[in-house]
């Protein structure tokens, strides 16, 4: 059964609606990651489930039994849940130790000990246990948090944008030791994050969610590869859109040409084109033809160059196009190129 399920759930803050009517059940040992916009209702959906909030309609459930909705609400210290803040929330007056201890107190003193020491092990923090709060780096503390969340053996645990605190470098190591702590105890876990790269990192499934609806659920490829929306197809990175009408059935564009794929005759459409999808070669025209593009600036990001070029029509209207190339690639200002186009990472929706 699942280890949280949300059967029609909705929320209105005054008249406000914050949640429309979702749906949605997590798995023991899965990671589900609540993705979106601030303000589309993520926040709220996990308060819900903590029991913070009460739904105004709709039921809520942690592993068969229903703790919210038609009557009942279970208060939060008594659903078997464990949360993790965006500011960790530790006790600053209490040693790391006695954090944890706090939300384990009806075991015996022997259990509660061993049970400390386990869940400090187990996110690398065995050392720190007399220490105090103010004494530890934000990403040790943020392991702490996560120490403190696990120590009653919870059904599920909820978080709530936890690494936004961190400076990047630091967050991409707390994340990844986080990951293999959660896969590792089997822990279900629902987190909220408006960062796409974290939800696909973090995630066996990804929820969008815009408005207090759910746009559209799936794993990080499905999500990435075949979204359902422009809105979903941009949020996931950097886009270019080319905005054209169904002509005789097809969609021509500077970078190549579509199938209408359904649409009407006379449609608008929007095409949504990955900037990885490119793949460019320098020629040696001196203007651009079909299928190519004046360089406008070459950058280098690392990982990968990013290059601005223009392409023009033999109408003479030009777009403004973003290739994402592995490596170092720089062609100089002025240069122009050949495109290729990876269609699978291109995607045609209503304007």
């Amino acid at each position: 059964m699942p280890a949280l399920e949300f059967r029609d759930v909705e929320h209105f803050y005054g008249a406000t609606p914050a949640i429309k009517k979702i749906s949605l059940a997590i798995n023991p040992g899965e990671v589900v990651c609540l993705l979106g916009p601030s303000g589309c209702g993520k926040t709220t959906a996990l308060r819900l489930a903590a029991g913070l909030e009460e739904p105004e309609r709709g039921t809520v459930w942690i592993k068969g039994n229903k703790v919210a909705g038609e009557g009942a609400m279970i208060a939060p210290e008594h659903r078997n849940v464990g949360l993790v803040f965006q500011d960790y929330a530790l006790f600053p007056h209490l040693k790391i130790g006695e954090n944890i201890a706090f939300g384990i107190r009806d075991l015996s003193n022997g259990a509660r000990e061993e049970r400390i020491s386990s869940v400090l092990e187990q996110v690398g923090m065995q050392d720190y246990a007399e220490a105090y709060p103010h004494m530890l780096s934000g990403g040790q503390q943020q392991r702490v948090a996560l120490a403190r969340a696990l120590a009653s053996d919870p059904t599920l645990i909820l978080m709530d944008e936890p690494f936004s605190g961190l400076d990047a470098r630091l967050r991409d190591a707390v994340r990844d030791r986080t990951l293999h702590v959660l896969k590792k105890t089997g822990t279900a876990t629902l987190m909220v994050t408006h960062d796409a790269e974290e939800a696909m990192y973090m995630a066996d499934r990804i929820v969008v969610m815009r408005d207090g609806l759910i746009m559209q659920t799936g794993t990080p490829e499905e999500l990435y590869n075949a979204p359902n929306s422009a809105f979903v197809a941009e949020f996931f990175g950097e886009v270019n859109r080319i905005e054209k009408t169904v002509q005789n059935g097809r969609i021509d564009t500077p970078v190549g040409q579509f199938d209408a794929n359904g649409f009407a005759e006379g449609s608008d459409v929007e095409v949504i084109i990955r900037p990885e999808a490119f793949r460019l070669q320098e020629t040696n025209g001196v203007s651009p033809g079909p299928g190519q593009a004046k360089i406008l600036a070459s950058k280098l990001l690392g990982r990968s160059s990013l290059i601005h070029m223009c392409s023009c029509e033999t109408t003479g209207e030009e777009w403004h196009i973003h290739a994402r190339v592995a490596g170092r690639y720089l062609p100089p200002e002025g240069a122009f190129v050949s495109l290729e186009l990876d269609k699978s990472q291109a995607f045609v929706f209503p304007r």
